[in-house]
């Protein structure tokens, strides 16, 4: 393999694990987003039902 062909192979390996990598944050930090937004979801349900049903915070922690 002639050397500009080695270089120019050497260059595309670099770029693929770096692309990978960046593939692995982005679906690191999608998951992270995800659960943070479910967490909210689920804070906001427990307080809608805190209010219809008239419970204490401490009643509303016991569930």
């Amino acid at each position: 393999m002639s050397r500009p062909m080695r270089k120019a192979f050497s260059s595309i390996t670099k770029f693929g694990v770096a692309a990978t990598g960046l593939g692995v944050a982005v679906t690191g930090v999608g998951f992270a987003a995800d659960s943070v937004k479910k967490a909210m979801d689920f804070e906001s349900q427990m307080s809608t039902i805190q209010a219809l049903t008239g419970a204490t915070d401490a009643q509303t922690k016991a569930m």
